[in-house]
Formats: structure tokens, sequence, C-alpha cells
């Protein structure tokens, strides 16, 4: 809000929803990269994503932005469709010391450690699974 210069949190929604409105446009309905630069900025401006927007210079920004951007949105939007999903279902750790009162010398095997193990849920296309993860932390 304050970056955009905007005086209420309408006005900074108002912006947030015409850019979220233009992205989701731009992906689907992006004008022919064959037209002219100045010719797609004319489409974007008339273009549905953009008939809220009743400031002009907003509106000339955010076409030409988006001409310049679009593509690269595209092959977002189209990377992460086909990307495998995985999300840590729980994460906990422990650190695990020796019972004696004597110090462990650097590299022996009774110095403590941090053990760690994560649960992860790894959905794809064609199946869905849940992995569980061990590992020790080194104290290097």
């Amino acid at each position: 809000k304050q970056n955009l210069r905007l005086a209420s949190d309408e006005d900074a929604s108002a912006v947030l929803d015409a850019c979220e409105d233009l992205v989701r446009w731009c992906v689907e309905n992006y004008p022919s990269p064959s037209l002219g630069e100045a010719e797609r900025i004319e489409r974007v401006r008339a273009s549905d994503a953009l008939a809220s927007v009743e400031h002009d210079k907003l509106k000339t920004l955010l076409a030409t932005r988006a001409v310049m951007r679009c593509n690269k949105w595209r092959d977002k939007v189209t990377s992460a469709a086909s990307m495998d999903i995985r999300t840590f279902r729980a994460f906990d750790w422990v650190v695990r010391a020796p019972a004696s009162a004597s110090a462990p010398a650097p590299g022996d095997a009774r110095e403590p450690a941090c053990y760690a193990a994560a649960r992860v849920a790894e959905s794809t296309a064609a199946s869905a699974q849940t992995v569980d993860v061990k590992f020790t932390l080194d104290r290097r």
C-alpha cells in the first residue's frame, strides 16, 4: 500500500485484484506474439481483465508489464502443473548425549548427536504415498 502510495486498504485490494485478474487472463488469453508490441498492449488494455481499472496510467503500466512478462507467467504455470507435489506432514528432531559423567573426545561415538525425521507426502499424477526420511545432523 505504501509503495503504491495508495490511501486506503480498499484501493490496495483493488490493485491486487486487478493484477491477479490480469495474470490469469494473460495465461489463458494472451494476444498472439505475431502482433506488434503496441497492438498487444492495446489488446491487453481493452481486455476484460483490466475493465475494472479506472486509472489510465495504471492500466497502461499493467498492460505493458503483461506484454513483457506473459511468456514467463505461462511457462511458470505450465511447469508447476507438471510438478509432483511434496508436502511436509511432520517434522521432529532430538539430541542424544552419552549418559556418562566424563566428556567424550571429539569424534568419539559417545559425542552428542542430533537426529531428525520428517514425514513427506508425495503426490503424482499416478499415485500418492507417504515417505519417512531420517537423518543425522553433523555438528560441523
